[in-house]
């Protein structure tokens, strides 16, 4: 079992101090966020935190996996920061990187072939009809990802998880949207766009303009909450904050990768939601 954690460097401490409890768990462990204010960074706009030697070391050491989510959509191979990143990952085939340009991928695949590279649930379209032409999408990304992180809707769908490769899919478990939200991908684009365009986008563009980009854009849903609406007439399909029944299915089903969200989190929060999580995961074994 494959298990991704959020905020590898913004919650370092909280990793540092709670290794062992993490032993415990018959999982192989990834940690992963976006640092350094890279270029490259998607999925959250960047915060001023950075990833050091001695960070991928301890990780490392301790046989947990360090990944970057270098899930912009434009990508410039040429940038220094994200480079230095790459290099800072030593070869290691624990590390990887999370992404959805097609050319940092295959920059990533020649220059550091140990490197395990996960497509991105943000590289996705707003759609999420399940027809001939999605299923052709998914499988050629079978064919160049080691991983693939599909959207929340698609995991528990017979017409979808029939058709592919199970194995080589990661499930977001604790976070919440709307069911086919249509402006996944657009929010997604919108914070990507801030990180190329901006050195440390908090600071300059300051903290309400970036809460008012980076919070759901949905008018009066509460993220923290959900869809209750959603919940009731979706069940499972919805494909967000897993009960323990939803695990017991997807491991039923052949799903061995499991990914938990939180790094723009408080400490105490993040850490109550990872083992909450690893609890559930460990009783349906």
């Amino acid at each position: 079992m494959n298990i991704k954690l959020a905020g590898a460097v913004k919650h370092f401490g909280m990793f540092f101090l709670k290794y062992k409890e993490l032993e415990k768990f018959p999982f192989n462990f990834t940690v992963f966020d976006g640092p350094n204010l890279c270029k490259w960074n998607g999925g959250r706009i960047n915060e001023d935190i950075t990833l050091t030697k001695y960070m991928v070391d301890f990780y490392n050491k301790n046989n947990i996996g360090v990944s970057l989510t270098f899930s912009n959509d434009i990508i410039d191979t040429n940038d220094k920061t994200g480079n230095y990143l790459l290099e800072l990952l030593d070869h290691n085939p624990l590390n990887g990187i999370i992404c959805c340009n097609e050319e940092l991928r295959s920059y990533v695949r020649e220059k550091y072939p140990e490197y395990k590279i996960t497509y991105s649930i943000t590289g996705h379209s707003n759609s999420i009809e399940i027809n001939k032409k999605l299923i052709e999408y998914y499988k050629e990304l079978e064919s160049l990802y080691d991983v693939i992180v599909p959207r929340f809707e698609m995991g528990f769908n017979p017409k979808f998880y029939n058709q592919i490769n199970k194995s080589k899919y990661e499930l977001m478990v604790n976070d919440t949207c709307v069911y086919g939200c249509s402006q996944f991908h657009d929010h997604f684009l919108k914070m990507n766009e801030l990180n190329r365009n901006f050195k440390e986008p908090w600071k300059e563009l300051g903290y309400e303009q970036c809460w008012k980009i980076h919070d759901c854009w949905i008018k009066n849903f509460n993220p923290d909450v959900g869809s209750e609406k959603d919940r009731e007439k979706y069940g499972e399909l919805l494909g967000m904050d897993f009960t323990k029944d939803m695990y017991k299915k997807a491991i039923n089903l052949g799903y061995t990768n499991f990914k938990i969200m939180g790094r723009e989190n408080k400490t105490e929060d993040l850490k109550s939601e990872i083992f909450s999580h690893l609890e559930k995961i460990k009783e349906v074994l």
